[in-house]
């Protein structure tokens, strides 16, 4: 069962230090800023990232090793380790490695007695397994939203809706799945439960990295993906529960057979990206 942390964020103990060897004048925060020493003169920072007025280096860790192992820069099973990622990144280990640990919490990132990090594996099953999480949480919450949807958020979503379209099937791949990474995080905080969002987003980071794999084929998904949408959007504004619910189930089961038909051709290709 995936594990959620609370809060969204680990909250570590004792000083936060953006980056190695910064002694007493380590940043005592979450971000870096310039400023001046006891002394009274401005310190001069060593990187560009330091130059910038309040950078917040642990949401950046986080977000930018998850985005390179989302889209397969950092590929499945690969082995990592924190001095890579800190060069990759071009900030210091603290960081880094407090990423690492909620990326591992996060069931991205496998931390291997003796053998140390590595990239979560996926296999077939992990597919299989994936599609089952979402089928059991994503039509529920689908139809929450259609019960508590601001009149905000049931605009956001019909805007959504109209981007899609019109991109249309020529639309830039990162583009489209911007959309449907929009779509299912609103959906998502439709729902007004916390929980439950929180438990949706790490399946749709799971989902992400998918879907980069399923990119070395042409397998229509994007076309149906932007009418089903549709579909739940309009159960949605209706205020109709028990639709929103069946267009949201239809939307995954559809995605579920179009890679269960590509089984495996997607096995294929997961052999060769390791």
């Amino acid at each position: 069962m995936m594990r959620i942390e609370m809060g969204g964020m680990m909250r570590p103990s004792g000083t936060d230090r953006s980056t190695e060897g910064a002694g007493k004048a380590g940043a005592r925060s979450t971000t870096v800023k310039t400023g001046r020493s006891k002394g009274g003169a401005k310190r001069r920072s060593d990187h560009p990232l330091r130059d910038q007025p309040a950078i917040p280096l642990r949401a950046h860790a986080y977000d930018s090793v998850k985005q390179r192992i989302i889209d397969l820069t950092y590929r499945p099973g690969a082995s990592l380790n924190e001095a890579q990622i800190s060069a990759d990144l071009g900030i210091g280990r603290t960081p880094v490695h407090m990423a690492i640990m909620r990326l591992a919490q996060e069931g991205l990132i496998e931390i291997i007695p003796r053998r140390g990090l590595i990239v979560a594996p996926l296999t077939i099953r992990d597919i299989q397994s994936l599609f089952e999480a979402r089928l059991v949480n994503e039509p529920a919450a689908a139809r929450l939203a259609a019960s508590r949807a601001s009149e905000e958020e049931r605009a956001s979503l019909t805007a959504g809706i109209a981007e899609g379209q019109a991109l249309g099937r020529n639309g830039a791949r990162e583009a489209l799945m911007a959309i449907d990474q929009n779509f299912h995080a609103a959906v998502a905080q439709a729902t007004h439960n916390s929980i439950l969002e929180q438990l949706l987003r790490g399946l749709h980071d799971r989902a992400r990295r998918l879907y980069y794999i399923s990119w070395n084929f042409d397998s229509g998904l994007e076309v149906d993906t932007m009418a089903e949408h549709r579909d739940v959007v309009d159960a949605i504004i209706r205020r109709r529960p028990d639709d929103a619910e069946a267009a949201m189930r239809n939307h995954i089961e559809s995605s579920a057979r179009v890679f269960g038909g590509l089984q495996d051709t997607v096995g294929d290709l997961l052999r060769t990206i390791r």
